[in-house]
């Protein structure tokens, strides 16, 4: 199969049992070759920190809120997609001062990490919801998804105007600095720090803020549900404008008045 990004042909760069990772030719982006269905990825396992959970879920929601609470005000309707058991939804809830936070997984076992939480076990992408949350949170699940630009469309089409996302993934480049092993079985993306902004701002966010941590191998940018126009700088266009009237208008005048100017030119 081709790129999951661009659909471009790519080159096999890492084998782990049968499972094989290609490089995209075109794009760059890297990904399973032979992608299986989603319930075959969802029974894999996958290491994680059940261990201490209840402190790694803190921890996590700590750092998500002091990255964004610059942007996220109180009182805002919050989703958890790819929650799991809800521990950093419950601590990011209280930090935010969320009115609701929902959690959405497709985990089977439907553990909770307290009774009270608001979880869905389904399939956010395949899900109904539109215009309905001002602040998603989206921490190491965009590598999960076999279509991760399906995945970033229902990320938009489920926020309202102006609202945010914030999303967290491996970093390619810097992922071996964390862990022993740079390939998953479970992730089936690897992104590369400048590859997700442009995927993201290609989709139609604005990006406010963004951070490769190279010490603990992620990917974290915080983006704006609206369209990012190209900028200029007022002032730099006036005093360009100028000096292209005052300086270069007459040079060329003069040039199309000696020479044999071609409509193409």
């Amino acid at each position: 199969m081709g790129c999951v990004i661009c659909n471009h042909s790519g080159t096999t760069i890492k084998t782990i049992n049968s499972f094989k990772y290609n490089m995209c030719i075109k794009c760059g982006h890297v990904y399973q070759e032979d992608l299986k269905e989603n319930k075959f990825y969802e029974h894999l396992p996958y290491e994680s920190q059940w261990n201490d959970y209840e402190n790694h879920s803190e921890n996590r929601a700590n750092y998500i809120y002091d990255f964004c609470k610059n942007y996220i005000k109180p009182k805002l309707n919050h989703a958890d997609v790819g929650c799991g058991w809800g521990g950093p939804m419950f601590f990011m809830k209280k930090l935010f001062k969320t009115k609701n936070s929902v959690g959405y997984t497709v985990d089977t076992d439907k553990t909770k990490f307290k009774n009270n939480l608001k979880i869905n076990y389904t399939d956010f992408v395949k899900s109904s919801i539109k215009n309905e949350y001002d602040f998603i949170t989206m921490v190491h699940v965009l590598e999960h998804f076999t279509d991760p630009l399906k995945a970033i469309k229902k990320l938009k089409e489920s926020l309202v105007e102006g609202g945010y996302a914030y999303i967290e993934v491996p970093s390619f480049e810097w992922v071996e600095l964390r862990i022993k092993e740079k390939f998953c079985p479970v992730h089936i993306s690897y992104f590369s720090f400048k590859q997700l902004v442009k995927i993201l701002e290609h989709s139609g966010f604005t990006v406010v803020k963004k951070k490769e941590s190279k010490y603990w191998g992620n990917i974290k940018i915080l983006v704006k549900n609206e369209f990012c126009y190209p900028k200029e700088n007022y002032y730099i266009k006036i005093i360009k404008s100028k000096i292209i009237e005052k300086i270069l208008f007459p040079i060329f005048r003069l040039i199309k008045k000696l020479k044999s100017i071609k409509p193409n030119d």
